[in-house]
């Protein structure tokens, strides 16, 4: 960030695939001064132990912390979420959607769980028979749903 704001340029930068656990006051004031608008979090979920199933290795308690963070500078933000890990229920799903809208993001996407080959996931899935071992590749119709939270000034 440094270099950029020696830079002194006009261009509005975007930060996608920022991790929650690195939202730190004094580099999101440089991210400021460095003429970044916009920040893009995956926090996948709304609920602990679907974030411990990920592996994500944050809590819901730092998630909070940094989008209060982003709205605090003023960056425009996006979190993204995904619903359908295997135990999920319809609990888990309302609660991350409470959640959600519970942070003041400015944009909410929620994705359904896509299974990866070469992924932990996906191996489970094969061990399981849900997905036939010789399978190269596995289609899942995408519907994204985009919730904006709050409108800006």
């Amino acid at each position: 960030m440094d270099g950029l704001i020696e830079l002194d340029s006009d261009i509005e930068l975007i930060i996608d695939g920022a991790r929650i656990d690195s939202a730190d006051r004094d580099l999101y004031k440089k991210m400021k001064k460095a003429n970044v608008k916009f920040i893009g979090y995956g926090i996948e979920s709304g609920n602990q132990d679907v974030l411990d199933f990920y592996n994500k290795k944050i809590t819901l308690e730092q998630i909070r912390k940094a989008i209060n963070l982003c709205n605090e500078m003023n960056f425009i933000t996006r979190a993204t979420f995904i619903l359908g890990a295997p135990f999920e229920t319809k609990q888990h799903f309302e609660k991350t959607i409470k959640f959600a809208c519970s942070l003041p993001l400015d944009i909410a996407i929620f994705r359904p769980l896509n299974y990866c080959p070469g992924a932990e996931l996906w191996d489970e899935a094969v061990k399981q028979g849900k997905i036939m071992k010789n399978e190269k590749l596995l289609l899942q119709v995408q519907k994204e749903v985009y919730l904006v939270l709050r409108q800006r000034n």
